[in-house]
Parts: C-alpha cells; sequence; structure tokens
C-alpha cells in the first residue's frame, strides 16, 4: 500500500540536482500530494508551456517545489550548454580519477624498448621498467555564483533564470581547455624535470629553435622525425608516432589541408595553379593524424602529439571523475534571498591538468 503524504518544503539548505531529483521523484511516485492549482503548474512547467513570471510560479508552488523544479530545468541547460562547447582537451589528455583534494602522484613508465634473448634452458633475465613520478595532481575548485534579485524574479521570465545554468556549463569545458592548452602548452613553462616543456637540448622536442617555422610538408617532416628519435628512461629506443596536430584557428584549415589532400608538392600547400595528380601525400596516408584546434593558441605555433591512450602528455585529474559541472540553487527563504532577497545559483567544477611526459609532445613552430 502507498502511503501519500502532504507536501512539506525540503530542508532550508542549498539543494543540489541530487536532491532536486529526489524531491522530484517524490512527486512523480505519488509520494507528495499536490493541490490540483500546484499540479497544474507543475504540469505546464514539466512540458515547458509556462510563460507566467519567476514569483507566481513559486507562489503557486511553494518555494521548496519551485526550488526542485526550477534546478532540474536549470540542471538540463547546463548539460546542454556543457556539450555545445568542445572539450578539445580531450584529444591529447588523458584522464586520472581523484578521490578528495589531497595529492595524487602520477608516474610514467619509461618504456621497455628491447627484450633480452633467452637461450635454451637458460633463466629469463629480470629487467628493470624504469619509471619516475611526476608533479602531483591536486584537484583546485573552479566556480562561481550568479544572484537573481527578487526584481528580476518580478520581472522577467523563468527562461531569464535558466540561462545561468547553459552560460555554467558552457564555462566547465573552457576552464579545462584554457588550463592545458594555455597554461602548459602555450607557456613553455618548466615542467616536473626543471626544463621548459620544449627544449631542443634536454627534452629534444623543438626542431622550431623557437622560431615561427610555417606548417608544411618539410617542417611536418622534421617534426615527426623527433617522435622516432625519443628514448626511454634508460637510452633504449621506443616507438612513438604523432596522433594530433594542435593548431590555433588561424592554421585549422591548413591543417585540415595538409592532412587531408590527396597530395602535395615539396613544401607547398595545395594551390590550384599546381597540378598535383599523382603525388601521393604521404603526411595524410601515413599519419592518419587528427588537427585538434584550440581556441588558445592565438597564433601561428603548431604542435604534434602522441595518442594519449598510448602515452600520454598530460594527465587530467577529474575530482570523483566528474567532468560535468556541477549545480546548486539556494531555496527561497534562506540565505541570500531572506537577507538579500536574491535566489543564488552556484556551479562549481574541480580537477588538476600537468604535463607527465615531454617525449610525446613535439612543437613544429614558436610564434
Amino acid at each position: 500500500m502507498q502511503i501519500e503524504q502532504t507536501y512539506t518544503e525540503p530542508s532550508a539548505r542549498a539543494m543540489g540536482v541530487r536532491e532536486a531529483k529526489a524531491h522530484l521523484d517524490d512527486l512523480h511516485e505519488g509520494r507528495l500530494s499536490l493541490t490540483e492549482r500546484q499540479r497544474l503548474v507543475t504540469d505546464l512547467l514539466t512540458e515547458g508551456r509556462w510563460d507566467g513570471q519567476v514569483q507566481a510560479v513559486a507562489e503557486a508552488l511553494g518555494s521548496g517545489h519551485f526550488a526542485a523544479i526550477t534546478l532540474d530545468a536549470v540542471h538540463n541547460d547546463l548539460m546542454s550548454g556543457f556539450e555545445a562547447v568542445e572539450a578539445t582537451w580531450k584529444g591529447v589528455s588523458a584522464t586520472v580519477p581523484l578521490s578528495d583534494f589531497r595529492p595524487h602522484n602520477v608516474s610514467v613508465l619509461g618504456g621497455q624498448g628491447v627484450l633480452p634473448k633467452v637461450l635454451e634452458k637458460e633463466s629469463y633475465k629480470e629487467v628493470e621498467v624504469k619509471d619516475e613520478l611526476r608533479t602531483p595532481l591536486t584537484a583546485e575548485k573552479y566556480g562561481a555564483i550568479a544572484s537573481f534579485s527578487l526584481e528580476a524574479h518580478m520581472n522577467a521570465e523563468i527562461a531569464n533564470l535558466r540561462e545561468y545554468g547553459s552560460e555554467f556549463g558552457k564555462a566547465a569545458p573552457l576552464t579545462i581547455n584554457e588550463k592545458v592548452f594555455n597554461q602548459l602548452i602555450m607557456t613553455n613553462a618548466n615542467i616536473w624535470d626543471g626544463v621548459a616543456l620544449f627544449h631542443e637540448g634536454s627534452h629534444a622536442n623543438d626542431p622550431s629553435g623557437g622560431s615561427s617555422v610555417s606548417l608544411n610538408a618539410t617542417n611536418m617532416k622534421a617534426a615527426i622525425a623527433k617522435f622516432g628519435q625519443q628514448t626511454g628512461l634508460a637510452g633504449q629506443k621506443i616507438k612513438l608516432r604523432p596522433r594530433f596536430l594542435i593548431c590555433g584557428p588561424s592554421l585549422e584549415l591548413d591543417a585540415e589541408e595538409l592532412l587531408g589532400s590527396a597530395s602535395y608538392i615539396a613544401a607547398q600547400m595545395p594551390t590550384a595553379a599546381v597540378d598535383f595528380r599523382g603525388q601521393m601525400n604521404a603526411i595524410g596516408r601515413r599519419m592518419a593524424a587528427t588537427p585538434v584546434v584550440s581556441e588558445w593558441i592565438t597564433d601561428d605555433s603548431w604542435f604534434l602529439c602522441s595518442d594519449p591512450a598510448i602515452r600520454p602528455t598530460i594527465k587530467v585529474g577529474l575530482l570523483d571523475n566528474r567532468e560535468e559541472p556541477e549545480i546548486w540553487m539556494e531555496p527561497q527563504n534562506t540565505g541570500a534571498w531572506f537577507l538579500n532577497d536574491a535566489t543564488r545559483v552556484k556551479a562549481r567544477i574541480a580537477f588538476d591538468a600537468e604535463v607527465v611526459d615531454y617525449r610525446t609532445i613535439v612543437r613544429g613552430s614558436a610564434s
């Protein structure tokens, strides 16, 4: 037998998406009973046909139920905004789950190299697969609060409140993109070994020598060669191949054409004035590389990077393994609503990102 209970306000605290979902589940399963007017407004909101003012909706439903329904809608907009922005960091990074805000050590294998020969009845030799600890990943919080005033409640439509969710959702992948491409790759700061990420001497991953070099077949060839020359921690040969061509919007079409065209001549890019028939583009055919275009690369710099699933360059640690942002809304008659006549919406993500291996990324050009 199902027991119904009269609708009561949720506890007077900030309501998160999980609490809101549980509240709505109680309503859907009949564990909460609403008045006929509340049920009508709820149905109209669910169907997306209510265009009344926020204050009128809150009064019709009661502030607690209004907060649950509104937060559910805001969360949907949050996810729509989150999915609308390309998380370009995922193409060149591996992810690591972080269980808390303490430092989490990250180690990288140095590579085995050639296996020793084993003669008949001879014991196998024990080898040492070297690894090194890198800069630990420590989750840091990123977020913001948006305040929706009483005046906005009285004058604006519900859609205006839900726009906060969409904007917060778009900001989450942009934040991780900025960390990976701007703070880690573009700044060329010193990494865990005390040397700049791109260094032709110690790291042997900057054939451009820190100068501006055009994106073309000849310079791409020099960058690819650097991958084949990289060695493991014990000096052994390792097999590395570039998987991604990273660039900014100014080189997006050049990258697509260089990798995707059927042919090319020497260092030239394909043009209508040159006949390329019968001249195979070995770069596009053999590399099978994919362009990764970052809005944080504002010049003509370009980079080659290996597949993070095979050997990662950057690791991104996600708190509770959550890539999506979290969102809360403060119930009415509490907190800022009580003190300042405003409803506050809060969004948060928590992550860290660090370079773990320099051998897997080559700077083709610096501008």
